[in-house]
């Protein structure tokens, strides 16, 4: 029996392929309603892999698929899933051709192969690269869901159990006959008639007596339709990792907040960084938009975040989850990631992926600088005509120049230029310079100079633009500090853009403002005694779980819903980086209406530990990070005191 040296060899890009493709099969399978493009990048099914070895010795293979294998370019012999090879000389090439039949990315391991010591994939020029490696065990990751924690429902009425928290996974049922179950992350979900829930949950036997659902399905709730077994256990799927951030303050609805968002991360940290764990299970680059900041503010899972970008980052046809704005969002959260986690292998890698994704979108722009998709057979239907979807319930004219694109536009340039600087400074030129053009152009035809804020359409717009005040706050293209949208506007209906707002209502100075919104708007989910953010601010009585049409529509455990968790560090304490990475980093505390808070925020130099009253400041910094304030710097590691004005 082989044993598990832990290592997988891909060819490039290939796990995330294999990854997503995969998470997307079971999305479709497990949900009554999914809405999906499926113009991501599909997996190779066949890889050519070699290696050079200096010494006579067994080499044991693995691989997940059918492997043809070849020593000194000789035929040795063709094997499924595993082989053993015996090398005769000293000096030995081996080349393993892995097949896959069910259109699957291929992979390889070498037992007992050291992570120095690489495989090589052969590419279509006849060229050699390094492979990309995977730790797993006996089966290759990508196939592999996160590990298994193992609890047991609660009985709480007569056939109804619940989990204490929401749960990804699949239950475990003692009974003798197979019973018939529905499922819910709410208990109206699962008590209600088995053609309004959104799962779609097929019973199957494990050994006479257990039964379990072929699929992972999402619950709080379960119900059992018939005689009620004797005992039920959920196992649940959780990413290992622990919780690097904090937030904590004197305020308890704030601190709850920050929980019920650090938990709506942690349960959508499937393989991928899913939209949920209900509906839609799979990647969407708008939410890793917002969800790149939550992940750097507490779990700092660098892996999940490229993985997840990375599987989105080279579509086959079209737009990035075939939305125009979602290719924009895509840049820009790339940038983030090199912002937050720094210049680490995923950027090197991904750089001329960033460049292609930006090369591709030129064939939108039309003479005049100005962006114009328009959809394709891949496009993602919701979005329209011009596969513009830029927020939840919003409905994009088809033939005007919508100020909000552009300005994302705009941003995705300038965040590509930055990401770019360090690998391929040429192109960086070339994007900043273009962003730089485009600049110009919006401010000359939608700024409002009567009242500082952003009209509509460009040229010939009438009112003043939500997404564009918006986003020209957070993309720096303002021409000043701008007091938008105030307190006693109506928001965004959902946590998506309503992150946006209050990040940029803190960058215009209003961070009192922005704290008691966030107070208010999430607030409800602590009132309302749930764990995790949903996916939008809710109704009242039994439309709380509507949306879509369906009564029970709405996700309870949905990824963009995370956003307190780095609104809080970022509102209050003002800390953020400002080099890749952060090298060098500020703080600026607001306490807003608060007696004390404390904050600790996760970097790849070590952890930076913050707590202000009304009258001190005290940072902790693990790593050699730069703390600046007021234009003065101190380097860490080390403990610094500042006194503040009462």
């Amino acid at each position: 029996m082989l044993k598990d040296n832990g290592l997988w060899w891909y060819q490039e890009f290939q796990f995330e392929a294999g990854l997503i493709d995969r998470l997307v099969r079971e999305g479709f399978e497990s949900n009554q309603y999914v809405d999906y493009a499926l113009n991501f990048a599909k997996p190779k099914a066949q890889g050519t892999f070699r290696k050079d070895f200096e010494s006579a010795q067994t080499l044991e293979l693995r691989s997940n698929g059918y492997m043809e294998i070849f020593v000194d370019e000789v035929f040795l012999a063709a094997a499924e899933g595993s082989y053993a090879v015996e090398l005769q000389n000293n000096r030995s090439e081996v080349q393993v051709i892995v097949k896959n039949r069910n259109s699957d990315s291929v992979a390889l391991s070498e037992v007992s192969c050291s992570p120095d010591d690489p495989w090589f994939v052969l590419e279509v020029a006849g060229n050699l690269s390094r492979a990309q490696k995977r730790r797993g065990g006996t089966r290759a990751p990508h196939l592999v869901d996160e590990p298994i924690t193992t609890t047991t429902m609660e009985r709480v009425l007569p056939g109804l159990f619940r989990l204490e928290f929401p749960a990804l996974g699949r239950p475990v049922l003692y009974c003798e006959a197979r019973p018939e179950i529905v499922v819910g992350e709410s208990k109206e979900e699962a008590l209600s008639d088995l053609s309004t829930t959104e799962t779609v949950v097929e019973v199957i036997a494990l050994q006479p007596g257990v039964w379990t659902t072929k699929n992972r399905v999402a619950s709080l709730y379960l119900r059992v339709v018939g005689e009620s077994p004797a005992q039920i256990d959920f196992e649940e799927h959780r990413r290992c990792g622990e919780l690097h951030g904090a937030f904590a303050s004197s305020d308890n609805v704030l601190n709850r907040i920050w929980q019920i968002s650090a938990n709506t991360l942690a349960l959508t940290r499937q393989g991928l960084l899913m939209d949920g764990i209900k509906r839609d299970r799979m990647p969407w680059a708008g939410d890793h938009a917002l969800v790149v900041h939550t992940n750097a503010y507490t779990y700092f899972d660098a892996e999940i975040m490229a993985d997840s970008l990375t599987s989105l980052g080279q579509p086959e046809v079209g737009f990035v989850n075939g939305i125009a704005d979602y290719s924009l969002w895509w840049v820009i959260a790339s940038n983030q990631y090199r912002r937050y986690f720094g210049e680490d292998e995923h950027v090197i890698r991904t750089g001329p992926m960033v460049n292609r994704m930006l090369l591709g979108l030129q064939k939108y722009v039309s003479s005049d600088g100005i962006f114009r998709p328009v959809a394709d057979p891949s496009s993602f239907p919701p979005a329209g005509p011009t596969a513009t979807f830029l927020d939840w319930g919003v409905e994009v004219d088809q033939g005007v120049d919508l100020t909000a694109l552009q300005i994302l536009y705009c941003w995705a340039l300038e965040a590509g230029a930055e990401f770019l600087s360090q690998s391929d400074p040429d192109s960086a030129q070339t994007w900043s310079a273009k962003a730089i053009l485009l600049r110009d152009i919006i401010l000359k035809s939608a700024w409002n100079r009567d009242t500082n804020e952003w009209i509509d359409q460009l040229n010939h717009g009438q009112g003043l633009s939500f997404h564009a005040n918006i986003l020209g706050q957070l993309s720096g293209l303002n021409p000043m500090n701008i007091s938008f949208i105030q307190a006693d506007n109506a928001g965004s209906s959902t946590p998506f853009m309503e992150f946006f707002r209050l990040l940029a209502l803190g960058e215009a100075k209003h961070r009192y403002e922005a704290v008691q919104e966030l107070r208010t708007r999430w607030g409800v989910f602590v009132e309302n005694g749930s764990a995790t953010a949903w996916e939008d601010f809710g109704g009242s009585g039994e439309s709380d779980y509507e949306m879509y049409g369906r009564p029970f529509g709405k996700s309870l455990s949905h990824g963009w819903g995370s956003g307190p968790a780095a609104l809080l560090p970022i509102l209050i304490f003002g800390a953020k980086p400002l080099s890749a990475g952060w090298e060098t980093f500020t703080v600026e505390v607001d306490l807003v209406d608060l007696e004390w808070a404390s904050a600790t925020v996760p970097t790849p130099l070590g952890l930076i530990n913050m707590w202000a009253d009304t009258q001190h400041l005290k940072v902790s910094v693990e790593g050699v990070n730069v703390l600046q304030i007021g234009g003065q710097s101190w380097r860490g590691p080390g403990e610094f005191s500042f006194p503040r004005a009462s």
